[in-house]
């Protein structure tokens, strides 16, 4: 049961990241960004953020009335903004923020409405007990969403990058599986305290990475990508401690 409302409120968002990233599968997307709002799968991922929004709402106690009410909102929400999403270039990174943002409001706006705790000042002053479930979408977040956020805000650069090597220089999807685990690692650290191993864990990637980078734009690139990554890390790991604190 989700008694308390901080635990409701990281469930509604960790429900969200499930199905907005490693539970939507990528034909999906193609779809919607193709047909739009004919796409039956934009409809079938609604359904489900609706769903589940209302399975947070029922493991919360909640009566019938505002199982209902979770239901379309999430779901009418999720369509809507996804549709006008599609209409957008699929490679903005603006667009992907705002997408994510007019989400993150509407299940605010939800929990608000159903808990009776205003956003502002009360938030802020919340206790939030729900350690495991904020744990849990730390973890999630620094995997997928993150990566789509480095790569969204490297874009103008990739095209330079991708003429300075082949298809042959590195393992497929290597990549963003190291970019993964240096990222869990790092989050894992922030969350024990351990902020000294993280510097190993960036001296371990740059004695391998920088080690056969001739070119100094594919070093800036791969700079500019680490930093951002860990500090996007770093900053989900601060806010993670202090919500489960």
């Amino acid at each position: 049961m989700l008694s308390e409302p901080g635990a409701l409120l990281a469930a509604l968002f960790l429900v969200h990241f499930l199905f907005d990233f490693p539970l939507q599968p990528g034909g999906w997307i193609e779809a919607r960004y193709r047909l739009h709002a004919r796409a039956p799968s934009l409809w079938l991922h609604a359904l489900a953020h609706g769903a589940g929004a209302a399975g947070c709402l029922a493991l919360a106690g909640a009566s019938g009335g505002w199982i209902v009410a979770a239901f379309g909102a999430v779901f009418g929400s999720h369509l809507l903004i996804d549709i006008v999403k599609s209409w957008l270039p699929r490679e903005s990174l603006r667009a992907f923020l705002g997408d994510q943002l007019a989400h993150w409001v509407v299940l605010l706006a939800l929990w608000s409405a159903f808990t009776g705790i205003a956003l502002l000042p009360d938030l802020e002053n919340m206790a939030i007990r729900a350690n495991v479930v904020v744990i849990a979408l730390a973890y999630l977040l620094v995997t997928m969403p993150v990566s789509i956020v480095v790569a969204l805000a490297l874009r103008p650069w990739v095209a330079q990058i991708r003429q300075l090597e082949s298809e042959q220089d590195s393992l497929e999807k290597a990549g963003a599986m190291i970019g993964y685990l240096e990222r869990l690692l790092i989050l894992s650290f922030v969350l024990a305290g351990e902020y000294l191993a993280i510097g190993f864990v960036l001296a371990l990637k740059t004695a391998f990475r920088f080690r056969d980078t001739d070119d100094r734009r594919k070093a800036e690139y791969i700079m500019m990508g680490t930093f951002l990554s860990v500090a996007l890390t770093i900053g989900i790991g601060l806010a993670a401690r202090w919500l489960a604190s």
